[in-house]
This record gives C-alpha cells, structure tokens and sequence, in this order.
C-alpha cells in the first residue's frame, strides 16, 4: 500500500494492520493426583486420567473507516465531522451487529477540483480520520482435551484421547468484510464468522495412541 501523501509520511502514520496491543495464553495440564494410591475399582475407574486446555484472549485488530465516494481508483479516509465512538447494537439479524454508526458523517466531503472532483489525489484535509485509527473487538477461545491411560502391562500401554476446538462454542464479533466505508452507514461486525470465511463452532476430536 502506497503513500496518501508521499510528500508527508506521517500523514499515514498508525499502527500495522495485524497489530495485537494484548495477548494472553495460559495453558494448563491437570492429573488427578489421588488415584495412584488407590486399588481395586477406585484405581480402575480413576487412575490414569488427565486434562488439559489452552485459553488465549488477544484486542482487537486495528481498522481504516474510508470514504469511496469520489473515488475511481483508491479511497481516502473519512473526513468525520465529529467523534466515532463503538456502539454495537442489533441490525435485526442474530449474527450481525452494528459496530459503529457513520449515520450522519459527510459523504464525499473531499474532492480535487483538478480532477473533477475526484478524491484519488490529495493534498487532503488534515482533519481526516487517520488510517487504522480504529480497533475491531476483542476474542476469546478455549480448546480443552482429557485423556487416559490404560497400562495393558508393563510394556504396553494404550492411550484414549478427546480433544475439543473452540470447547465452550464461544463465538466472537469480528468486523464485517466491506463495511468499512461511510457510505454503508455504519461498520458492521459479524458473530462467529472470521474475515477469511471460516464458522467458528465446537469440533470434537476423539484419538486412540498405543504406547510401546
């Protein structure tokens, strides 16, 4: 992506479009620590099992708001007429939000006489919205498994396992692909669908490991 202004770099200056402020990632194995000392049934029913997760939790990912109204080529940012603040409300649609409002933010405020009115070529305003200005929400997620092992004999033994992707079905707010223009009226968020497509929902993985 090329420069707005290339005779004013800072005009563009803002964070990298992957750019993650907060990161969290714990992870945790857990062994029922009682069952070894047990016999007979409780050492039969108990003994050998374990758990395990993964939680990581990260900010959003930054986000440009442009104005492609007279626009031919490439759009420049919105010239807002006063501050955008997050505000998710419902559309209607259970899995579509309204992420933040552009209802009464100018149109087409920008445009080069020299090319007709086009806005493809600057200098722009310096009241336009700087680029990535905006942050996305927020995600979560936890894979969990639990696992046992069965010692057949002092060599052998077997392992059963049963993981789970996404374990509590959480579905997170991600910004709607091609709404990040003012003249959609708003930025939309979509629930449980990533940028590139994927559906985010609970998959079960079940495993089966002899150990020798």
């Amino acid at each position: 992506m090329g420069l707005t202004n290339p005779y004013d770099p800072s005009f563009d200056y803002g964070p990298a479009d992957y750019d993650v402020r907060h990161r969290f990632v714990g992870s945790l194995i857990w062994q029922i620590p009682f069952a070894k000392n047990t016999t007979g049934v409780t050492k039969a029913l108990l003994d050998g099992w374990s758990g395990t997760g993964i939680f990581n939790a990260r900010t959003g990912t930054p986000f440009t708001i442009y104005d492609g109204s007279n626009a031919n080529l490439a759009s420049p940012r919105l010239v807002a007429n006063g501050p955008l603040r997050v505000n998710v409300t419902d559309t209607g649609n259970a899995n579509f939000f309204n992420f933040i409002n552009l209802t009464g933010q100018p149109v087409g405020a920008f445009g080069n006489a020299v090319c007709g009115g086009c806005s493809d070529f600057g200098p722009y305003p310096a009241n336009m919205t700087r680029r990535t200005q905006f942050r996305g929400p927020g995600i979560w997620n936890l894979d969990a498994g639990v696992s046992r092992n069965i010692r057949l004999s002092e060599r052998y033994s077997l392992q059963l396992r049963a993981e789970l992707f996404n374990a509590l079905n959480h579905a997170n707010l991600y910004i709607a692909p091609g709404t990040q223009d003012v003249i959609s009226g708003f930025v939309g968020a979509v629930k449980g669908v990533t940028p590139n497509g994927n559906i985010e929902r609970r998959n079960v993985q079940l495993a089966a490991k002899f150990i020798f």
